[in-house]
């Protein structure tokens, strides 16, 4: 029984770990295009304007929606960096947790945790962004694919783990 949770764990693994490391790379794709300078200057315009009192909803003044819609479109830069290093991060623990699951280690658990806890960090921060011609699958979708199957390999390295302690225990 213990093999096939290990089979499922690296299967799982395999999904969720290999797309984390390519999250940032989709990322990149879809927002090579995008001018974060203008997007500064974007904000700051728009900060003017409701100083001046001027009403963002109801105007019909076209360079304000325009500059409405390009703040409505971009996703904020942090959002984009923090989710490819996060990424990475994830990756390279999910790799961890397989291997320690691997070598019977108590450590399993407290990673394994871990690893479930950062998927899902990791979906809550994903930018949701709209898809260019050759982009890919959207990064918010791409992470709910991580956040399922390191969820499936985090809950599979601690089933596996406790079903040794529980052998090694009648035995």
């Amino acid at each position: 029984m213990r093999i096939l949770v290990l089979i499922i764990m690296i299967i799982a693994f395999l999904i969720g770990g290999g797309l984390s490391f390519l999250i940032k790379s989709n990322i990149d794709s879809r927002t090579k295009n995008i001018d974060y300078n203008e997007i500064a200057a974007a904000h700051k315009f728009i900060a003017k304007l409701k100083k001046e009192g001027v009403d963002l909803e109801k105007t019909e003044d076209s360079e304000i929606k325009n500059t409405l819609e390009i703040l409505k479109n971009a996703p904020a830069k942090w959002r984009v960096t923090a989710s490819g290093i996060l990424g990475i991060i994830l990756g390279l623990s999910a790799l961890g947790m397989v291997v320690i699951a691997f070598m019977k280690k108590e450590l399993v658990k407290k990673v394994s945790i871990a690893v479930a806890s950062m998927a899902a960090v990791l979906w809550l921060l994903a930018p949701s962004i709209k898809a260019g011609m050759l982009s890919g699958s959207d990064p918010k979708t791409i992470a709910l694919v991580i956040l399922v199957s390191l969820v499936i390999s985090s809950a599979c390295a601690f089933v596996s783990y406790t079903m040794h302690i529980k052998k090694s225990v009648t035995n």
